[in-house]
């Protein structure tokens, strides 16, 4: 079966940019700064298009970068630093000082999920620990978390 023009256009476009990947990635980030209306009506029109698919590379996109962040508190694999938690569902990102309800509210980020792009773009600041939840809401309801007392 003969290929069409545009399919040829297409396979002879798609060469060039193999070839001149560097050139190509920055004309594109120059028309992206040039049209962010187009761009974003683009992006728009693929979400209508595509909500499955978006929904799931977001999930995706979400779980590695709150993976990134257990490892770099909790280390590899991560574990809560109060009783040795390492299942990754039970972990979450603890403030060490407190105030985590106040910095979440000031990220405008009711279920705390913002927190872990903010620490990324932060290059992961001091200040905070992993805990599971069971220890997390130990120290924010009570200040101490049972592991600790009974020994």
């Amino acid at each position: 079966m003969e290929k069409t023009i545009r399919e040829k256009d297409r396979i002879k476009m798609h060469r060039w940019v193999v070839k001149n990947r560097e050139r190509y990635n920055k004309y594109q980030k120059q028309w992206r700064k040039e049209n962010p209306d187009k761009v974003r009506a683009i992006k728009e029109k693929y979400r209508g298009r595509n909500p499955g698919r978006v929904k799931e590379r977001q999930s995706i996109y979400r779980k590695k970068r709150r993976l990134a962040a257990l490892i770099h508190y909790g280390g590899n694999p991560p574990k809560c630093e109060c009783c040795g938690e390492s299942i990754l569902e039970f972990l979450c990102l603890d403030h060490k000082y407190g105030s985590g309800n106040k910095h979440r509210k000031t990220l405008g980020d009711p279920s705390g999920t913002r927190i872990y792009q903010w620490v990324k773009n932060n290059n992961y600041p001091e200040g905070f620990r992993i805990l599971c939840y069971n220890c997390n809401n130990s120290y924010g309801h009570y200040g101490y978390c049972p592991h600790k007392t009974k020994q």
